[in-house]
C-alpha cells in the first residue's frame, strides 16, 4: 500500500480517475486538454486497465481496513455470499415462482449494459441495451408469486412520474 501511495504516476492516475476521467477515452481527452505531471498519454494508453485494477484494489483494501466498515457488515456480506442469509440472487428461474421478491433496480456497475430508466418512459426500445434492460426487469419481476418489492433510486421528477404509472401505489422515501 505504501508503494501505491508513493507512486506519483498512480497518484496522478487516481486524481484523473476521481475527477471523472474513469474511462481510457475520457482520460486521454483530459490529458490532451490539461498538462499533468507524472503521467502521459502513452502510460494511459498502454496501462489503463492495469492502473485501474491497482486503484480499485487500493480503494477496496483501504476501505476494508478502515473504521468505516463495521464487522457486522462484513459478516452480513459473508452470510449472504454463503447463501445462509434471507436473500439470494436467483439464476435460471424460468418457469419457477418465488414467494417474496425484492428487485433493486440500479445500473451501478452495469451502466454500459443496462438502462432501466428507459423501461418506464412508455417509449419503444431504441437500442439493444434498452431491450436487454426490459428483458432483465421482466424476468426479475415476473417470478413473484406473492410479494414484489421494487426499489429504485430516482434522480428526477420525470422518472418518478413514469414509475408511478407503471407501479401505481408506492411508497416514496425522500432523502435530504
Amino acid at each position: 500500500m505504501k508503494d501505491f501511495e508513493a507512486d506519483d504516476c498512480i497518484q496522478a492516475f487516481r486524481q484523473l480517475y476521481n475527477d471523472g476521467a474513469n474511462t481510457k477515452t475520457r482520460m486521454l481527452r483530459k490529458l490532451n486538454t490539461e498538462a499533468k505531471d507524472h503521467i502521459d498519454e502513452t502510460i494511459v494508453e498502454e496501462s489503463f486497465d492495469t492502473l485501474k485494477r491497482k486503484l480499485k484494489k487500493y480503494i477496496f483494501l483501504t476501505r476494508l481496513f478502515s473504521s468505516d466498515l463495521k464487522l457486522s457488515e462484513v459478516l452480513s456480506f459473508y452470510e449472504y455470499e454463503e447463501t445462509d442469509g434471507i436473500f439470494a440472487t436467483m439464476h435460471k428461474t424460468k418457469g419457477t415462482g418465488i414467494d417474496d421478491v425484492l428487485v433493486v433496480c440500479d445500473e451501478y456497475g452495469w451502466v454500459s449494459e443496462y438502462d432501466f430508466l428507459s423501461c418506464f418512459t412508455g417509449q419503444k426500445p431504441q437500442s439493444k441495451r434498452e431491450v436487454q434492460s426490459r428483458k432483465l426487469l421482466y424476468v426479475a419481476c415476473s417470478r413473484t408469486k406473492s410479494n414484489l418489492a421494487f426499489v429504485r433510486l430516482v434522480s428526477c421528477d420525470e422518472e418518478l412520474k413514469y414509475l408511478k404509472i407503471v407501479f401505481g401505489d408506492n411508497e416514496e422515501i425522500v432523502f435530504p
